[in-house]
């Protein structure tokens, strides 16, 4: 690589596996990496797959094999930050956070350590009323991942969008669930206020025109079925496996009574004491091999 660094007494010298195909600045030589509680030069030019740091000539630097090494990190006074990698690379710190690659894993802070589908309510239940829906609706989103895709199965006024909008409460997704049947779908971000923060957005979509050969493709939902929790209203005659996971949920109502659907094409009820019960079944029907 160039030659670009001799050392000038005997020294150990540390590979850490991060170069500039995972959006380490190839020309940032003099950065420094924390290691083992100390801040390390880098040392010669950057690879692609490695950069290379002094550790000193003591021997105890040995013990620092397989011990963590922070890049960059929060001002703190002794951690290296974006703004020296950026001086040292002669750009922005900008640019430097943005730069790194899909290649390298994001682990989130402040995640329960427990997945969130520990919990789903797959099987049959009972709902009686609009909130019961709401409250099933929102268990089930908690339990919800990106990637997953629901698919919502059941006559007019069953309460597709009502079960929507639970799921959106689950999810922690902002903004107001209604028919996207006028629009075909509708995105709903995660709220960093919601019952989620950092979650996944909701997509909530109408497949009612897309007829008997549609598809999700027909939709243009490339850029977002792998980040997001979709959500199918008449699903019925796509393929039973389309995202990472796919539930299929059907739901089943008696003659309304007392009711009706209100202007967001959610399911309502005029009379507190009327009972339109809905017999709802969620299956996990494909789930990739992880």
């Amino acid at each position: 690589y160039g030659l670009r660094h001799m050392t000038d007494a005997p020294t150990h010298l540390g590979l850490v596996p991060l170069g500039y195909a995972d959006g380490i600045p190839r020309i940032a030589e003099g950065a420094h990496v924390l290691i083992g509680g100390q801040r390390r030069p880098v040392v010669g030019r950057i690879a692609m797959d490695q950069m290379v740091v002094d550790l000193g000539p003591d021997p105890q630097a040995l013990r620092l094999q397989g011990q963590e090494a922070i890049v960059f990190g929060r001002p703190d006074g002794q951690t290296p930050t974006a703004k020296e990698w950026a001086d040292a690379a002669q750009t922005i710190n900008y640019e430097i956070v943005t730069r790194i690659s899909p290649r390298v894993e994001r682990v989130y802070e402040g995640l329960p350590e427990t997945r969130p589908s520990e919990g789903l309510p797959l099987g049959r239940h009972e709902a009686h009323d609009a909130e019961a829906m709401r409250d099933l609706g929102q268990r089930f989103g908690a339990c919800l991942e990106a990637g997953d895709v629901v698919v919502l199965s059941g006559p007019l006024g069953a309460g597709k969008t009502t079960m929507t909008q639970g799921i959106a409460r689950g999810l922690g997704a902002a903004g107001s669930v209604i028919s996207p049947t006028f629009v075909l779908s509708r995105i709903h971000p995660n709220d960093p206020a919601g019952e989620r923060p950092g979650g996944p957005d909701l997509v909530h979509v109408d497949a009612y025109r897309l007829g008997p050969d549609g598809d999700l493709d027909d939709l243009g939902l490339d850029d977002t079925l792998s980040r997001s929790v979709t959500v199918v209203e008449w699903g019925e005659s796509l393929n039973r496996s389309l995202g990472r996971r796919t539930f299929w949920v059907t739901i089943e109502r008696a003659a309304l009574l007392g009711g009706g659907i209100d202007d967001d094409g959610a399911l309502s009820f005029d009379d507190e004491e009327a009972e339109d019960p809905r017999t709802v079944s969620i299956e996990l029907v494909s789930e990739e091999a992880s």
